[in-house]
């Protein structure tokens, strides 16, 4: 996750799930929890944003 300004690394999230990746890893807990975390990064970064 990127800083809004200047365009600096935030915040490294790693995703571990194998590799190909079927479609129904995305009901997955993990997949949800990892999504959850990126939501609210995303939505921080872009209050603090609007802030300035």
């Amino acid at each position: 996750v990127f800083s809004a300004r200047p365009g600096r690394i935030k915040t490294e999230i790693a995703v571990d799930f194998p590799h190909p990746r079927h479609y129904t890893i995305k009901t997955s807990p993990e997949f949800m929890e990892i999504k959850a975390r990126l939501t609210e990064e995303i939505r921080a970064e872009s209050m603090a944003a609007a802030e300035h």
